[in-house]
């Protein structure tokens, strides 16, 4: 394409966007070549401020970096180390962890992660760019990529959905750990022996221990780290374990599937996020719900972020009194 005026930029701005979409929003200038586009783009695309560097070779729009939140400019990081690699390499740990939406304790890993072919050369990774933008350190694990399943998430290439849980699990709390295995069981995304048989592939990264005993803990129906984080509170104050995602039905048929039930004792636990009703109609129709689950004889204990992190010991004893009304 021909650089004759502010028009034709805007609509090589607007091509490499569009290309870009495929390779996690970052491109080189070997893409611009196979996308038809004069060399001498780049210099000028430079000088009005519209495109820049992230790492050496890798480039990415200006309106694209501004626009990004912490999470999203982490995940341009990751694909911009990636495409500056000489070699195959994946995302991997917290940031494939990340890029499959999985829970962390944070919005974006403070690093870089990164798993290339043992034995290859990580030069190319680390070559440092001439640019104002602070380029986040990166970690760079070894291992036969060979037998490991890889798959592309927003144009970034990534370990599988189990390796990322697995690996980032070796840098988290136990808590976190139950957290990242509860939220693939409730995607059916893997199940406890896919998980085992990574863990012991993954054991050189330490931990295999906590991550073993987290798996033992992990069950397939918490929707949310919220009830992951309940559950195991409730559990280390003495209460039994509950049935998850438990549904209940009335004469009108299927009331709702309930966050946490203990049958015995015909209590119900509702662990609320603070975005769980967003509207008041929502508020009204989860009244509604609750009346049909009072008038089914069960008790309803509902208790909020703030609540089981802080004083999780109160929100066990009304679980208990709750019980104790029933009988």
């Amino acid at each position: 394409m021909r650089l004759h005026d502010d028009e034709s930029l805007t609509a090589i701005r607007a091509l490499v966007a569009d290309q870009a979409a495929t390779t996690g929003r970052v491109f080189r200038r070997r893409d611009l070549l196979g996308w038809g586009i004069a060399d001498t783009t780049l210099q000028v695309m430079f000088r009005r401020g519209w495109w820049t560097r992230l790492r050496h070779g890798v480039y990415v729009d200006v309106a694209v970096l501004n626009a990004c939140t912490d999470a999203e400019r982490h995940v341009l990081h990751v694909a911009a180390a990636i495409a500056a690699a000489d070699e195959v390499a994946l995302a991997f740990g917290p940031s494939a962890a990340l890029l499959h939406g999985l829970p962390l304790p944070y919005a974006a890993p403070p690093e870089v992660h990164i798993v290339r072919d043992a034995r290859q050369d990580t030069r190319s990774m680390n070559r440092a760019s001439r640019h104002p933008i602070g380029i986040p350190p990166m970690k760079v694990t070894s291992h036969d990529l060979s037998a490991c399943t890889a798959t592309s998430i927003t144009g970034v290439p990534s370990v599988s959905a189990a390796v990322a849980a697995v690996t980032a699990a070796a840098s988290v709390s136990f808590t976190r750990k139950v957290g990242l295995f509860d939220a693939l069981l409730w995607r059916r995304a893997a199940s406890i022996d896919d998980l085992r048989g990574e863990a012991a592939v993954w054991a050189y990264l330490g931990n295999v221990t906590a991550t073993l005993e987290a798996l033992e803990y992990a069950r397939p129906g918490a929707q949310t780290f919220l009830e992951t984080l309940s559950r195991l509170s409730l559990l280390r104050h003495g209460l039994p374990e509950p049935i998850l995602q438990a549904p209940i039905h009335d004469e009108r048929g299927l009331v709702g599937f309930v966050d946490m039930l203990w049958v015995d004792w015909r209590v119900i636990g509702e662990a609320d996020g603070a975005v769980k009703y967003l509207t008041r109609g929502d508020l009204l129709e989860e009244k509604r719900r609750e009346d049909r689950l009072r008038a089914l004889g069960f008790t309803v204990v509902r208790w909020m972020w703030d609540d089981i992190v802080r004083e999780p010991e109160r929100v066990a004893q009304q679980i208990r009194r709750a019980a104790m009304r029933a009988a």
